[in-house]
């Protein structure tokens, strides 16, 4: 979920971005399809470095990744507190005392 979430989140920022090309937009859409990897804002600013795209376009990328982190993240936690509630709800049918011994007259006698 957290990389499906970071996927369209980096979508969603770049697409309303004037700073961003369509050809960039493109290209970052065709990433998210086929699954958007989970690296560090400085990794990815060090290989957009690479493309010589221009600088206002690398710090929009940058930033509207950097934004989809946070904001995948977030989900993924808020997914994962909702599921530690239910938990809790089935947690709460366990037994609360100890199981007594089997005392039965055949246990005894062995």
């Amino acid at each position: 979920m957290l990389l499906a979430s970071l996927g369209s989140g980096l979508q969603d920022n770049v697409a309303g971005d004037p700073r961003v090309s369509a050809q960039s937009q493109e290209a970052i859409a065709q990433t998210a399809a086929s699954g958007t990897p989970l690296v560090p804002v400085s990794e990815l600013e060090k290989e957009l470095a690479k493309t010589g795209l221009p600088q206002s376009e690398q710090d929009a990328i940058s930033g509207a990744y950097a934004q989809a982190q946070l904001d995948a993240l977030r989900q993924a936690l808020i997914v994962a507190a909702l599921l530690g509630a239910a938990g809790l709800f089935f947690v709460r049918r366990l037994p609360d005392q100890p199981m007594a011994p089997d005392v039965s007259p055949a246990a005894g006698s062995a």
